[in-house]
C-alpha cells in the first residue's frame, strides 16, 4: 500500500466515526413531519400510497395528508368499515454504523371501531422492517410500541428503540388502519440515533 493510501485512510477514519457520533439525537427521518412536497404539493415527498383507482378508493378508503390544527400536514387514513385496509409507506436508507434507534410517532384516532375478527391484529399504527442492499425483508420489527385500538379525545405519542443490524441498509415503514373503522392521524414520525459503534 502506498503511504500516501495508507494516510488518506487514517485521516478518513476519524471523519467518519465524527460523523457518524454527530447523528445521535438529531431526527434523520424529516419526511415522517409530511411537510416535505414536491413540485406536484399533492403528496410528501418520499411517500407511496395505493392507487386511488384501486377498488377500496372507490368504496370510501383514504389516505391523504391534510393540514393539522396547528397549520402543519398530518397523515389521514380513513376505513369506512372494519374489514378493509388502508395505508401508506416509506423507506428511509440509514447511515452505516448505526447500534440504535430510537422510533417515535404522534397518533390520534379520533374514533376506531375495531373488526370481530382477529381483534389483536386489528387497529392503527406504525409497522417496521429492515431491508438489506437488495431491498429484501431481513427483520421484521413490527408495530412501534403497540397498535392503537381505541379512540382518543387527544394526540398519543408511542416510541420504541430497536437495536440496528450490521447489515441493515434501510428501514421500511408502513402507516396502517387494518380491520377498524373510523378514521386516524398520524404525524411527527422520527428516527434518531441513539448509540453508534467506535
Amino acid at each position: 500500500m502506498k503511504p500516501i493510501t495508507l494516510l488518506f485512510g487514517l485521516l478518513l477514519i476519524p471523519t467518519l466515526v465524527s460523523a457518524q457520533l454527530d447523528l445521535v439525537g438529531k431526527n434523520i427521518f424529516i419526511e415522517g413531519t409530511f411537510d416535505v412536497f414536491g413540485d406536484s404539493r399533492l403528496k410528501p415527498i418520499g411517500w407511496n400510497f395505493p392507487n386511488e383507482d384501486d377498488s377500496p378508493w372507490k368504496a370510501g378508503f383514504r389516505a391523504t395528508v391534510v393540514k393539522g390544527e396547528t397549520g402543519h400536514k398530518e397523515l389521514l387514513l380513513v376505513s369506512p368499515d372494519s374489514n378493509g385496509y388502508v395505508g401508506a409507506s416509506a423507506r428511509l436508507p440509514l447511515p452505516a454504523k448505526l447500534q440504535h434507534i430510537r422510533v417515535s410517532y404522534r397518533v390520534f384516532a379520533k374514533s376506531l371501531e375495531l373488526g370481530v375478527a382477529n381483534p389483536a391484529g386489528n387497529g392503527a399504527g406504525v409497522y417496521l422492517r429492515f431491508l438489506d442492499k437488495s431491498g429484501r425483508s431481513m427483520r421484521e420489527l413490527g408495530w412501534v410500541a403497540s397498535m392503537v385500538q381505541a379512540s382518543a379525545a387527544e394526540w398519543q405519542e408511542r416510541e420504541q428503540i430497536f437495536d440496528v443490524p450490521a447489515e441493515a441498509d434501510s428501514l421500511a415503514f408502513e402507516v396502517i388502519l387494518r380491520s377498524a373503522k373510523g378514521e386516524v392521524r398520524f404525524d411527527d414520525i422520527k428516527v434518531v440515533p441513539v448509540a453508534t459503534n467506535p
